[in-house]
């Protein structure tokens, strides 16, 4: 419940943010929008977690590739005075994580053996923008079903909601395509024990389209 919370809060607190800055202008950009953005991912892992169950006791070392995409569309509503708010649907991907096998006296695994784990992510999330001439800065809050899917069918695969919550600013080179820096946090676990969607951090660069183009609610 407190990480819901302080998704939340990241999100008011942001658009408060924006607010203070904001100029006397009507520019805003409402109606469907469609995205894609890729960069760097860090992942909150231990260097090695053990396990132990019925089969023994085995070890791993863990480590992560260090890369993002994602896909996303929603739609803004005008607001006025600049302000757009709005859903958004986003998918992403997270660079997989590695478990490493160092040691075990499970018969069923061996040392040396690698288990890449694929993280996908389906989000809804609540967005606000503020735009001014041809520059936006943005918020972003909500909830994702993360799905961990291991390449090794001797182990389970894992879904379960984590909030999520993010920023961007960028640039409107046409009314209707903008490139963007953004920000994003998923709050996940501190994985002390290896399992569960571990905390992520991601930066990087988004590109999107605007099929309502830019306009002005003042003409």
């Amino acid at each position: 419940m407190k990480l819901h919370k302080l998704s939340m809060a990241l999100a008011i607190a942001g658009v408060a943010a924006i607010s203070t800055s904001a100029f006397a202008d009507d520019t805003h950009n409402s109606g469907f929008f469609a995205g894609v953005g890729a960069g760097y991912n860090s992942m909150n892992l231990p260097s090695s977690v053990t396990d132990t169950d019925d089969s023994g006791t085995t070890t791993y070392k863990l480590s992560s590739k260090e890369y993002m995409f994602n896909i996303h569309g929603g739609y803004l509503f005008d607001m006025g005075s600049g302000f757009d708010i709005g859903p958004m649907l986003n998918f992403a991907y997270y660079g997989p994580m590695n478990a490493n096998i160092t040691s075990t006296n499970d018969t069923g695994l061996a040392a040396g053996q690698n288990i890449k784990v694929n993280i996908y992510n389906f989000s809804l999330q609540a967005v606000g923008q503020y735009t001014w001439q041809s520059f936006f800065a943005r918020v972003n809050a909500g909830e994702g079903y993360f799905m961990m899917r291991p390449n090794d069918d001797d182990f389970d695969s894992h879904n379960q909601w984590e909030p999520v919550a993010g920023l961007s600013v960028g640039y409107y080179f046409t009314p209707a395509i903008d490139v963007g820096v953004f920000y994003q946090h998923v709050f996940g676990s501190s994985h002390s024990d290896g399992d569960g969607v571990p905390r992520m951090n991601s930066v990087g660069l988004s590109v999107e389209y605007a099929f309502g183009g830019m306009n002005d609610s003042a003409n």
